[in-house]
């Protein structure tokens, strides 16, 4: 039989516990005060169709040429950028730097799987980014989307079960 201390120690492990995996999902960085603009459309269709958790708002950006240029086929942003940290466990810090399959949930609504992101330094190490890249010039080019240079964007992270998805929204 056990004693109340192994029984506390147990309620303290499964306390300890919890609160981990809540903060898996608890957004991280400068705030979410934007958490309101996105749009309820894209809200429930994350949550209702795709089942997705932990929405946080990544960051927002004009898109320049090389954003929406066939050939480059990227979407870049600087780590300086990233208002809440979405990247949540050690494999994936670990595997973006050689490339992070995830799905990117598209203006339309659409759905765009094996999008790559890749963390990269450039500068000298100076200066990092985060590229999505792989099929990226298919959400470009889906007429649907109305993506053009000079446009704002905003880029949001979900979990589809414990899977790195993105949703981009035009506001």
């Amino acid at each position: 039989m056990s004693s109340w201390r192994d029984r506390m120690k147990k309620d303290e492990l499964y306390a300890a516990m919890t609160l981990a995996s809540f903060r898996l999902c608890v957004p991280r960085g400068r705030g979410t005060e934007d958490d309101d603009d996105l749009p309820p459309e894209t809200r429930n269709f994350i949550e209702s169709t795709l089942n997705g958790t932990c929405i946080a708002s990544v960051m927002e950006k004009v898109l320049c040429k090389s954003d929406i240029d066939r050939n480059q086929n990227r979407l870049s942003f600087g780590v300086n950028k990233v208002k809440n940290e979405f990247l949540k466990t050690p494999e994936e810090v670990e595997k973006v730097e050689t490339g992070l399959e995830v799905t990117v949930v598209q203006p339309c609504l659409e759905i765009t799987p094996n999008v790559e992101l890749r963390k990269r330094s450039k500068n000298d190490g100076r200066y990092s980014e985060f590229v999505l890249t792989g099929n990226w010039s298919e959400i470009v080019q889906n007429e649907n989307n109305g993506l053009q240079k000079n446009k704002l964007v905003r880029l949001w992270s979900f979990r589809m079960g414990t899977d790195l998805c993105f949703a981009l929204v035009k506001p």
